[in-house]
Order: C-alpha cells, then structure tokens, then sequence
C-alpha cells in the first residue's frame, strides 16, 4: 500500500508513464456551461471532491504500479493519513486496441472521510507513453 511516508520508494519513482491519471479524473470535477454543470453536480458528493494534490499524486503512483505490473488483477492501495482519504485501483483487464495501442480497464475505489465512490475507466498508452482515459478503444 502507498502511503505518504512510500512516496520517494524506488517503486514509486519507476513510475514515469502515468502522469495524468487523476488529474483526468479531476477534470470530471470541472465543467464548462450549465448543462454541463447540472449532469456533474453528483460529483459534489464524491470522494474527488475532498482530494487534495498530494491525494491525486498517490492515486496517480499507485495507478502507475497498477498499469507496470502488466496483469488483469493487479491492484494497489493507497492512504494518505493527512487527510484521512484512501483507494485503491485495479486492472480488470487488459487488451491491445484496434490501433495497436495497449489499453486496460481500471477500477477506481475512492474513500474520503466523507464519501465513498467507484469507477471504471478504459485508459490506453499514447505515442508520448502517458496513459489517457479513452473510452472508445476497443479491442483487436
């Protein structure tokens, strides 16, 4: 499990290629326009809503060691006891996309001290090496 005091591990450190993972997942916490808004407003009562930087920086290592280790199962907690929040996220699958691109299905579990919350997202690797929420890749 990641923790605070984890986050300088050797581990942590390989992991160069999730860079974006809960930043993506913060950018569901913004919307442009009123429409938009009013189908988000669910997120008000969303573990994401309570996350901090340093939250999104354990849930983006520990996707990270998720998305390394290159297997459907593969699963990493994480905590951050400054704020009492946590998760974990798990490889449900994993597939090469019709454009070559490998993907995987992640399994997001949030918890803040206030709400808990569930998600699963397709991400696929781009030409840069991050990896990107792409909910359209289907497999080859």
């Amino acid at each position: 499990m990641l923790q605070t005091d984890d986050v300088g591990s050797a581990r942590a450190r390989r992991i160069s290629a999730v860079s974006t993972l809960g930043a993506m997942l913060a950018v569901l916490l913004v919307s442009s326009g009123a429409h938009a808004a009013a189908g988000l407003r669910f997120l008000r009562e969303s573990p994401l809503s309570r996350f901090t930087e340093q939250d999104f920086d354990l849930l983006r290592k520990a996707a990270g060691v998720v998305l390394s280790a290159e297997t459907n199962g593969a699963s990493e907690e994480w905590a951050n006891p400054a704020t009492g929040n946590s998760g974990r996220i798990t490889s449900v699958s994993r597939f090469t996309a019709t454009d070559e691109r490998p993907c995987a299905r992640l399994k997001i579990d949030a918890r803040s001290t206030e709400f808990d919350g569930s998600w699963t997202y397709t991400v696929c690797r781009g030409a840069d090496g991050d990896w990107l929420i792409d909910g359209t890749a289907k497999p080859k």
